[in-house]
């Protein structure tokens, strides 16, 4: 059954509908906090990451995507700056993933 309010338009009474409040539940979840909170990112910059990581080098992944060298380091550099902080740490051996990066 609908609610109804009557009110008074001039010497006539109307009957309209009374809108109620929806309420809806609240979702709360873990909510990440920080830099990375509501941004996009690229999947090319997320391909070169998981590559750079699969494959210990940057050299290997350039090679793996057909780029140079720098432009895998470029991309990193971007992936780093939208997140705002250090992924991936070099060494003579290879490559290692930060707290962050992980």
């Amino acid at each position: 059954m609908r609610k109804t309010r009557r009110r008074q338009a001039g010497n006539i009474t109307v009957a309209e509908p009374v809108r109620e409040k929806i309420l809806r539940p609240k979702i709360a979840g873990p909510k990440i906090v920080g830099p990375s909170d509501k941004i996009n990112i690229p999947t090319d910059l997320l391909r070169t990451f998981v590559a750079i990581y699969q494959l210990g080098s940057f050299t290997k992944a350039a090679h793996l995507f057909e780029l140079t060298q720098p432009a895998v380091s470029a991309h990193m550099k971007k992936l780093e700056s939208l997140i705002g902080a250090d992924l991936i740490e070099r060494n003579i051996v290879g490559v290692n993933l930060t707290a962050c990066g992980e």
